[in-house]
Formats: structure tokens, sequence, C-alpha cells
């Protein structure tokens, strides 16, 4: 229960408009200013694939199966990546195998 809570918290970040019988608008809702919060418009193309013309969080166009696949695909592109744990190796202390001992 409390992923689908949780799901529905990150879904509602997203709002879909719509702007016609084909066509919707997907805004940020924790976003301000209307010109930052705009991330894509969408519109249902021939062939029954939803492209979306991405304008904010990244550019180019995409192809979805569904209108949710495309609020999705916002949603992964709003989340920051997640930081690197890796760090440089240790060097390990050694003795040159020529050297007089």
């Amino acid at each position: 229960m409390s992923d689908i809570v949780g799901e529905m918290t990150t879904l509602a970040r997203i709002r879909v408009e719509p702007l016609g019988r084909v066509a919707w608008r997907l805004s940020d809702r924790t976003e301000k200013d209307p010109g930052l919060a705009l991330l894509a418009y969408v519109e249902f193309v021939e062939g029954g694939a939803y492209e979306a013309v991405w304008v904010s969080v990244r550019t180019g166009t995409s192809r979805h199966s569904t209108l949710d696949e495309v609020v999705r695909t916002a949603l992964e592109l709003l989340t920051p990546p997640a930081e690197s744990r890796s760090t440089k190796p240790i060097p390990i202390a050694h003795r040159s195998p020529f050297a007089p001992s």
C-alpha cells in the first residue's frame, strides 16, 4: 500500500494539461516559474504512439506507447542521478624490487 501512495505522490508532481483532443502539455508542479515548469508537449500521432517534444529537462523528441509512459519518463528525467560512491583506489605501499635490502 505504501508503494502505491508513494507512486501517486510522485506522479502528482507532473501536471498533464490537455491542449486539444490529441495534445497535452506536461509541466512540473513544484516549479513556481511557468517557463521553467514546462517539460514537454505531447501529441497522439498516427500509428497509435505518443510523441513528446521535450523542452526543458532535455531536448529532442521521443515516442511512447501510452501517455502514462510519457509521464514516467518525465519523472525519471526530473530525478537527479545517484551520486557515484566510487573513489580512487588507495595506493598500496611497496618497495621497488631492485632496492637493496
